[in-house]
């Protein structure tokens, strides 16, 4: 995990509630031009449930667009229903689906932030 925290093309952020940490996000990119990329992240077990998540996910994606991305993506596994409902009130809008790849270890969603 560590490693994965120090790649380049990524920046990390703490969620907090009330002060104290309950997750993490980040926002990853790609290299070559136009300015785009995508968010990832996971709450605690007991901050689930509450809205936290599409609240920051979609103030992040927000600005990332505000300062120019061209666009914002998540990627959520076919399986995990409430991370694909909360990132659809988030703003995130499914484009496609696909079979498991070397990134993803089983059948995923592409959705896109559409504010």
């Amino acid at each position: 995990m560590h490693e994965r925290l120090q790649r380049p093309g990524v920046d990390a952020w703490i969620i907090e509630e009330d002060g104290e940490p309950v997750g993490y996000l980040q926002s990853w990119w790609e290299d070559d031009p136009p300015r785009r990329g995508g968010l990832d992240g996971f709450l605690i077990p007991s901050a689930r449930g509450r809205g936290i998540m599409p609240v920051v996910a979609r103030e992040l994606a927000q600005r990332l667009l505000d300062e120019g991305w061209y666009f914002v993506t998540v990627d959520p596994y076919v399986w995990n229903e409430r991370a694909v409902r909360a990132w659809a009130r988030a703003g995130f809008v499914e484009e496609s689906r696909h079979p498991a790849d070397d990134e993803h270890a089983g059948e995923w969603v592409l959705m896109r932030f559409r504010g």
